[in-house]
């Protein structure tokens, strides 16, 4: 089943909050606010778990971050309704779960939503870092908290019971997303460029992690990744444009 009126009915509630951010932007914290206590309430109602509003929740404050950086109207509204289909697709995902732990489909689609949240935070949080001045260290902090609480709730849905493990793991991923975000500090890249290629970093070693933990790790698999990850990496950063520090 890949239709529920009611998940649809609080996308559309999500779609136009957001729609009021992108008009009345004077009112962002108020409607910031009010749109992730929704989204807070709206995961309770389905999930039925407190962990299941983690992501969503991410999703939220990321969507709105992004929508105040981008500035041309039409790509803000490309920006909301992708952000909306996300949004629909976290709670189905949720909402199947919730029912049988074990459905494939649902990992597939809360894989993608961890994913799409991934970029989000990285882009809109990095242009946040670029333009208000926010310290190194609290840059990295963030990156690696976030990081740690997006792996740590996909990793459960694999395996409720591995609890220990897939905190060990997501502590991994998040300092090592914490070094990256130093390194990219020096990049002369814009959010969307940086937030790409930190998305890939991420990726690479989230899906390492992960066939690790399905016990699906093989060298022909980390071998297919690295080509994969160096051929689109070499792509992006060949392609966009060079910001010069100043």
């Amino acid at each position: 089943m890949f239709f529920n009126f009611s998940i649809f009915f609080s996308s559309l509630a999500f779609l136009f909050g957001l729609e009021l951010i992108a008009f009345q932007n004077n009112y962002l914290v108020l409607l910031t606010a009010f749109i992730s206590l929704f989204t807070m309430y709206t995961a309770h109602r389905i999930g039925q778990k407190f962990l299941s509003g983690i992501t969503p929740l991410v999703f939220t404050f990321s969507s709105i971050a992004l929508l105040y950086l981008v500035d041309s109207a039409l790509q803000q509204q490309w920006l909301i309704v992708l952000s909306t289909s996300v949004y629909y697709l976290a709670f189905l995902g949720i909402y199947r779960l919730r029912y049988y732990e074990r459905d494939k489909t649902a990992h597939g689609i809360m894989a993608f939503v961890t994913m799409a949240t991934s970029f989000l935070f990285y882009s809109s949080f990095y242009g946040i870092y670029l333009n208000f001045a926010i310290p190194i260290g609290v840059f990295m902090l963030t990156y690696c908290l976030v990081t740690m609480v997006l792996s740590y709730q996909y990793f459960i849905v694999l395996d409720a019971k591995e609890i220990r493990r897939a905190k060990i793991y997501s502590l991994l991923l998040g300092l090592a997303m914490a070094e990256i975000a130093w390194i990219v500090n020096f990049w002369p890249f814009g959010y969307l460029t940086t937030g790409v290629v930190v998305l890939m970093f991420y990726y690479l070693l989230w899906y390492m992690i992960q066939s690790y933990f399905l016990q699906a790790l093989s060298q022909k698999h980390i071998f297919m990744q690295l080509a994969l990850f160096s051929l689109l990496i070499g792509m992006v950063l060949t392609s966009t444009r060079w910001v010069p520090i100043a």
